[in-house]
């Protein structure tokens, strides 16, 4: 013993000398010195390649006491490398050191039998990878006598030696030389001063400072990684180790090789590949290198460098990633994890192990399984690259996660908090950002508080307390109603419908939803859904939407009063009412409403003497409209304006009543002003010339052109009963064009008419109307401007009779040419002597009558039909003196009130309440139908304002209402202070359900306070007020919360002023609260009532207010026990009811009602209607009876569609491709077991149109139900037997029985509908819908133009053949009617069989097209010439001639001489020299002969000579007046003669003749198809 003891100490003197003389460096510290083996009880020797071993009983607890050594040998030149799967051993929780139950692992040298520890292990950690430095290694297991785990189970292998270590002579130097001086100008880093001769590459030192490695050291650019250059030197210049040996012979020092770590070689190669491309380094071969007992030189453990082979730290994914690695050896095998033991696989550590992908240090995490096999991937750890600026792994969130996690965040990344169930982060952001300067942007009170709201839904929503079936209460559910627009998309005139989006906000108090903040930190409010609470049952009225059935989920927010408010907010399609007659200045009113499907809902205003309101929403709309509110809007070409109102009272409504008033601009300039043109134009057809050919056409050219525009008006404006005054007046102008134009073809005939007029004809027309329409006196006839006289004197020795004969010839020969003069004025006159005829006077005057008519008519139907339409709108506004109200009392009332419209749109009075400051309307009531209102006051405002409006159709006689002036009542007051209160020593405090409790004076003040203060007397805990602050009225003091710490702060006790009126603290109620609570309310103020759980209120309303007297609305409030909610509980407990089964095993018979509440549409052209359609279905089911007395006199119970069973039921006869099932909706129990199903839904269904007698046709549209198995059975209800429940769930006010029988007028329509119900079998209950058309519309519109181009088609016949546009006159005729009957098939839809109208304009186009070509072959024949056979001539031009009404035309008119030719003759007889003188009858004449150009006096002859020449003369003068009479009566008479032709004459017959067939087949073909079809 002493022997070792001096052993030991020479051993450790040597080795201070070694560490004096540098043969050992500082760091790294040298390997653990070999000691001699640890005695064991039992030895065990593994002959290695492979093997396993385990602690003894492993899986099991190993035994107390027990030292076992497992020596584990292979050949020299390999080593052994151990492997741990299970690791469970005793560890002391204070010692770190193994010292109870342990594990050590050693080295064992052969030669000298020396161990040299490894490791020691225990606890619970698995070991990682461990090589031997030799070709043996020794495993030691201890145990103590105590405590004792499973233990362990390990694997081993070999691996080839590549270092120099102890005990092997593998690269062992003979010795340690001291390092060159250069190694410090570039390796002084590596901390050692002793190399060996010859490095690794075979170089001595001295080769290696002149290789050109070594002169490159100085210019190493370590930018790819900052060991490079020292890992170069540990190659070229390696590390050399001498370590002190303990030996059986004594100690001894072994001197050995320590080689850079495989780990780092692979790093700073593959972080810089250019370094190892030339020389000597190219064969560097870092698979030759040690991963143990090696130089390394080891990177931070917050970051890497390269790829990070070399990294050796401890970090792993971050836990609250979604991916964690796992361990490595769980995954690699066990070769694997001896190939790579150079790298550290320890654990879920992040390596990189120099696999393919790997850039960076990552672990192996799992990515699923296939085939039952874990399939795992290679995740890169996200750790930070040395040197580079960023965050590590944010800081913890307590109660909460954060995410995404990494290791390393780059500055501007962030990381999002997430709260864990059940808690909130209250302020903040819900993120941290990586600053710039790599530092978190927060790292202090990052975490999350506990979540209220959970705990507080789950509390108020517990089904032991709360069925959102069920409403607040047993009465009456107050609805408070605001809304508001928030956009108006369309307006569409023509299909009456609005398009928009609207909000509505909705109201109401429920007991069951109300708690006490202070229970939960604090929280007022509370948003949850349509889903968890109740909601009212409500539904959009005058919906046009098919699609719609309900609205879209929405949140609910609820305050802790139970306050509940839903906002609605939808993009909704609904009917609105145009009133077309003043088109375009017409209106559309659009009311969007929104009614209640039960009883149980009442909608009131908002109370505008309520306080603001206390619900936080958290709705978009910046402002919801109240009760008389208005606001306006242009939109497109309306200027809108909507108010809010309400209808109270069971299944009444809150409307927006959007009111529509046409901008005129658009139509005014599009619509209007083309007729206006037209109507103008027209007048130029009785100025046209009436021998003009395009007068006719000019006419019938404006005539189509007002026929499109009406089309275009009926187009824009919808089919109803009444027509637009615009529409009538273009109607009526067509007509007055139509008539017109008749009496125009009349002129125009008149005009080429020869002769005289009569003369009574004559006096009226020409003289007395000429001089009317400004024509003057057509009566005065021009005179020729020379009158001659011709005088012969024959001789004296003339007989007397020849004498007496020769003076009558020569006065007969002048009186011919005086009556030639003057009946020849067409011959000097010109044009103007063309119309001078008294014919053609009389058509001048009648196209002035009738364009004066034209005009007249035109000015007087605007103000007639005008305000034939005109509608009413009155408002009376009446006032009371200072200090009273005005009450209104309605004596009688019967105005117009829609069947199926419960709003008031029609005719209706409107009652306000009207503000004196503002000016400002707050409805009270709109009224209509004939049931007086009640009596009305006016509740705040000094004046109620009534209008009266009606719309321009159905007439009722109206209203008359009284008004009388009522007083108000002023009440006591309550306990009061004067001034500050400083006198004030009531003994009032802070109300106990206020949450907040005054303290006691004498608690908190000192008594030298008390004393100070005691002129205010500070008793109790009473309400006080002296100078311990700059209170203003008396207070208290209560205790309360700031940062976390209990303070007591002064609270003011809200009593009420002296000088004031009000009402003191709200009465008690019985199981229930008052929010809010406190000792004065001013008037108005309201007070909300909830009731404890399980409890409702015994009355319908839920606050009650403090009166302008200072006395509260109600002072009798108490809460009863919830029955509905036990009951319900009890009639559905799966036990005795299930809903899947029928109330019975056989028949079921269904009692089946109908209305219907609005029909919206009735399509004709794809014969469908489509509108809102109701149904109540009543049964017996036994099981949901029960007796009322037990569950607190409830009689009725309403549940849902889906609690209940219901009938089997389908739509017959469906429209709608969507349409599947009807919605979800209430049902009525009754307690005798009475079930009642209300379903109203819009429905679409298919109809059978009957259009032969368009427009007076029908259409039937039967709207039926019925059942899809044999169980049901549908009935009609016991007129006796079958009652409805007295307090009825449904809106709807009428539900009609078998046989009862409506009428309502439905836009063009007067529908009436009946019910009936086929029972047995498979059996339907039915709606039937029966329309008749009111024909106004259609009949101006589409019959109209009809009848008057029939008409007008005359006009083809009775024009004179030569006018050029007599067939371009019937074509276009033809062409008109066939727009006509395209209008009427687009009108209606395609059938096997065609309406009348169609069909008679389909005979009237075939009677137009025949005799147009019959109108061609007439004019081919007026143009012949000749003469017609006798018997032609005879039959057509005498006999029916005369049939037609023109005469025998077989007379010919021949021209008469003037002078009688045997007269002349007695010129010749003249024997004897006659004196001839020529005198001029006009004294003009003479003086004319005095002019200059008088001739000189012929040259004197013999009278025999002058006699013979005049004889000559007088003869041939004679002659030529007779010729010139006969020409002249030709030439003035040509017209008249070119139709006395024969074929003209048989032109004009024919004529005749078709238009006699024609007129004749018009009315005809009417009887023949109508009594046909």
């Amino acid at each position: 013993m002493g022997r070792c003891v001096w052993h030991l100490a020479i051993a450790t003197l040597l080795a201070l000398f070694a560490f004096a003389c540098g043969q050992f460096s500082g760091p790294p510290v040298p390997p653990p010195l070999p000691q001699l083996p640890e005695p064991v009880q039992t030895e065990i020797t593994l002959q290695a390649g492979t093997g396993t071993f385990n602690s003894p009983g492993f899986p099991d607890d190993y035994p107390d006491d027990s030292s076992i050594r497992w020596l584990i040998e292979t050949d020299r030149t390999r080593v052994i490398q151990l492997t741990f799967h299970d690791f469970n051993l005793e560890k002391s929780l204070i010692n770190p050191d193994c010292n109870f139950d342990y594990l050590a692992v050693y080295s064992r040298d052969k030669t000298t039998g020396l161990d040299t520890p490894i490791g020691k292990f225990c606890g619970q950690e698995l070991p990682g990878s461990i090589e031997s430095d030799t070709s043996v290694m020794s495993v030691v297991f201890v145990s103590d006598a105590s405590i004792h785990r499973s233990g362990f189970n390990a694997t081993f292998g070999t691996k080839r030696f590549l270092g120099g270590g102890l005990g092997n002579n593998l690269d062992v130097p003979d010795e340690c030389l001291d390092v060159p001086d250069e190694f410090y100008n570039y390796c002084k880093d590596l901390g050692y001063h002793r190399t060996t001769p010859t490095n690794m590459f075979g170089q001595s030192i001295n080769e290696t400072l002149d290789s050109p490695e070594w002169a490159q050291m100085e210019n190493i650019n370590s930018s790819c990684h900052p060991h490079l250059r020292p890992f170069i030197c540990s190659l070229l210049m390696p590390r050399c180790l001498m370590s002190l040996v303990w030996t059986p012979r004594g100690p001894q020092f072994w001197i050995y090789l320590q080689r850079p770590c495989q780990s780092l070689c692979e790093e700073v190669v593959s972080a810089c590949p250019a370094a190892f491309t030339n020389g000597t380094l190219q064969s560097t071969d870092c698979s030759r290198l040690n991963g143990t007992n090696c130089l390394n030189l080891a990177s931070p453990q917050d970051c890497y460098y390269g790829k990070g082979q070399n990294y050796m730290g401890t970090a792993t994914l971050p836990m609250e990633g979604d991916k964690m690695c796992l361990n490595w050896t769980s995954v690699l095998s066990y070769q694997l994890l001896y190939n790579y033991n150079w790298a550290d696989p320890r654990k879920n550590y992040c390596r990189n192990l120099g696999l393919e992908g790997m850039q960076e240090p990552s672990c192996l995490v799992s990515s699923g399984s296939a085939t039952g096999v874990e399939l795992v991937t290679v995740e890169p750890c996200g750790l930070k690259p040395c040197g580079a600026i960023g965050c590590s792994v944010p800081p913890a969130v307590e109660f909460g996660t954060r995410s995404p996690v990494k290791n390393f965040h780059r500055p501007g990344e962030k990381v999002y908090i997430t709260c864990k169930a059940g808690y909130m982060r209250e302020g903040g952001d819900m993120f941290i950002t990586c600053t710039e300067n790599g530092t978190w942007s927060q790292t202090d009170n990052l975490g999350c508080s506990v979540d209220y709201r959970i705990q507080l839904s789950n509390t108020l929503l517990a089904t032991d307390r709360y069925l959102p079936q069920l409403p607040p209460s047993t009465g009456i559910v107050n609805i408070t109603f605001q809304a508001a627009v928030v956009e108006i998309i369309d307006a569409d005139e023509k299909n009456e419908h609005m398009f928009g989006s609207m909000a509505f906000r909705l109201s109401w108090k429920d007991n069951r939803l109300s708690w006490t903040p202070a229970k939960y930190g604090d929280v007022n409010q509370l948003v949850l859904t349509t889903k968890d609470v109740w909601t009212p049952n409500i539904f959009l009225y005058r919906n046009g939407d098919a699609k719609f059935s309900t609205f879209p989920d929405a949140p609910v927010t609820v305050t802790s009063d139970g306050e509940v408010g839903w906002d609605i907010v939808d993009l909704l399609t609904t009917t609105c009412d145009l009133e077309p007659a003043l088109f375009p200045f017409d209106t559309m009113s659009c009311p969007v409403c929104l009614g209640t499907t039960t009883s149980v809902e009442r909608f009131h205003c908002k109370d505008e003497q309520d306080s603001e309101k206390t619900i936080q929403s958290d709705s978009y709309i910046d402002h919801f409209m109240k009760c008389g509110d208005q606001i306006e809007e242009v939109v497109d070409q309306w200027n809108g304006k909507w108010t809010v109102s309400v209808t109270g009272g069971a299944f009444g409504s809150g409307c927006i009543e959007v009111m529509f008033a046409r901008i005129p601009t658009f139509h005014f300039c599009a619509t209007l002003s083309p007729p206006i043109i037209l109507s103008i134009l027209m007048c130029i057809t009785f100025l046209v010339p009436t021998d003009k050919g395009d007068r006719i056409s000019f006419g019938i050219t404006i005539l189509l052109s007002m026929v499109v525009s009406l089309v275009f008006i009926t187009d824009v404006l919808p089919a109803k009963g009444s027509m637009p005054v615009v529409a009538i007046l273009l109607v009526l102008y067509m007509c007055l064009m139509g008539i017109f134009m008749l009496i125009t073809v009349v002129v125009i005939k008149i005009s080429t008419y020869k002769g005289d007029l009569p003369i009574v004809v004559r006096k009226v027309f020409l003289r007395y109307i000429a001089r009317v329409v400004f024509l003057g006196d057509l009566t005065q006839k021009p005179r020729a401007a020379q009158t001659y006289s011709v005088e012969v004197k024959v001789p004296v020795n003339r007989k007397k009779d020849d004498s007496g004969t020769g003076k009558n010839s020569i006065r007969s020969l002048g009186d011919a040419v005086n009556n030639l003069a003057t009946s020849r004025p067409a011959k000097t006159g010109g044009k103007r002597g063309e119309i001078k005829t008294e014919y053609q006077k009389l058509a001048m005057v009648l196209d002035r009558v009738c364009m004066t008519l034209y005009v007249f008519f035109l000015v007087v139907s605007i103000p007639i039909i005008r305000f034939a339409v005109d509608n009413t709108h009155i408002r009376w506004n009446i006032e009371a003196t200072f200090g009273n109200c005005v009450r209104l009392t309605f004596d009688q009332f019967d105005l117009e009130k829609s069947e199926i419209n419960p709003t008031c749109i029609w005719d209706y009075v409107a009652v306000y309440n009207r503000d004196g400051t503002d000016n400002r309307d707050v409805l009270i009531g709109k009224f209509c139908g004939n049931t007086s209102p009640g009596p009305i006051t006016s509740a705040w405002a000094k004046t109620l304002s009534v209008e009266f409006v009606s719309d321009s159709s159905v007439r009722r006689s109206g209203f008359s209402a009284s008004f009388r002036a009522v007083t108000t009542c002023e009440g006591g007051r309550p306990d009061c202070y004067y001034g500050n209160g400083q006198n004030y020593k009531g003994a009032a405090t802070l109300p106990e359900e206020s949450g907040r409790m005054c303290l006691k004076w004498s608690s908190f003040l000192s008594d030298h306070l008390m004393a100070k203060y005691s002129w205010a007397d500070p008793q109790e805990n009473y309400c006080r007020n002296f100078p311990l602050g700059n209170a203003e009225e008396p207070f208290c003091l209560v205790k309360t919360e700031s940062k976390g710490k209990d303070i007591v702060a002064m609270e003011p006790c809200g009593l009420r002023p002296c000088n004031a009126i009000g009402c003191g603290a709200p009465p008690d109620v019985t199981f229930g609260n008052r929010s809010p609570v406190r000792n004065f309310y001013l008037p108005g103020e309201t007070v909300f009532i909830t009731c404890d759980t399980g409890y409702v209120l015994e009355t319908d309303q839920v606050r009650i207010s403090c009166t302008p007297n200072g006395t509260w609305s109600k002072t009798d409030i108490r809460c009863s026990a919830d029955y509905s909610l036990q009951l319900s509980n009890a009639l559905l407990d799966e036990d005795r009811y299930s809903s899947k089964l029928p109330p019975g095993t056989g028949n079921i018979n269904i009692t089946f009602e109908a209305a219907v509440v609005e029909i919206i549409d009735a399509d004709e052209k794809e014969e469908h209607m489509f509108g809102s359609v109701a149904f109540r279905l009543r049964w017996k089911d036994s099981r949901l009876s029960w007796t009322p007395a037990k569950y607190g006199d409830v009689t009725q119970l309403v549940l849902t569609t889906e609690d209940v069973w219901i009938p089997n039921i389908y739509l017959m006869r469906n429209g709608d491709a969507k349409f599947s099932t009807f919605p979800d909706a209430p049902v009525t129990v009754t307690s005798d077991g009475e079930v009642g199903w209300d379903i109203v839904d819009l429905l679409t269904t298919t109809c059978d149109l009957d259009p032969a007698l368009f427009p007076f046709d029908t259409m039937s549209c039967p709207v039926c139900l019925g059942t899809t198995t044999r169980v049901e059975r549908f009935h009609c209800p016991d007129p006796q037997g079958d009652s409805v429940p007295k307090d009825s769930m449904s809106y709807i006010e009428n539900f009609m029985k078998c046989g009862d029988q409506m009428e309502e007028v439905v836009d063009q329509w007067n529908a009436k509908w009946t019910v009936s119900v086929e029972g047995g079998v498979f059996g339907r209950g039915c709606i039937s819908v029966l329309f008749d058309r009111i024909p106004t519309f259609h009949s101006c519109t589409t019959l109209s133009p009809v009848i008057i181009l029939s008409i007008l088609m005359c006009i083809t016949f009775t024009l004179p053949i030569d006018q050029g546009d007599r067939v371009s006159y019937g074509i276009t005729i033809l062409l008109s009617m066939v727009v006509s009957l395209v209008f009427i098939t687009d009108v209606l839809p395609a059938k096997g069989s065609m309406p009348v109208v169609a069909v008679l304009i389909v005979v009237y186009m075939c009677l137009m097209g025949i005799f147009l070509i019959v109108t061609v072959i007439v004019i081919k024949i007026s143009s012949r010439k000749g003469h017609l056979p006798p018997l032609m001539k005879k039959i057509f031009l005498r006999y029916l001639a005369r049939v037609v009404l023109l005469g025998d035309l077989t007379k010919r008119h021949r021209g008469h001489k003037l002078v009688n030719e045997d007269y002349l003759e007695m010129v010749n007889a003249t024997k004897t020299n006659p004196s001839v003188s020529t005198q001029n009858s006009n004294e003009d004449m003479a003086a004319t002969s005095k002019g200059k150009n008088k001739t000189k006096p012929p040259t004197p002859k013999t009278q025999m000579e002058i006699l013979l020449c005049l004889g000559d003369t007088v003869r041939d003068l004679g002659r030529a007046v007779n010729k010139l009479a006969m020409s002249g009566s030709s030439k003035t008479g040509a017209e008249e003669e070119e139709v006395k032709t024969d074929y003209q004459n048989l032109a004009r017959v024919l004529d005749r003749m078709c238009v006699a067939l024609y007129i004749f087949g018009v009315i005809l073909s009417i009887p023949i198809i109508r009594y046909s079809a």
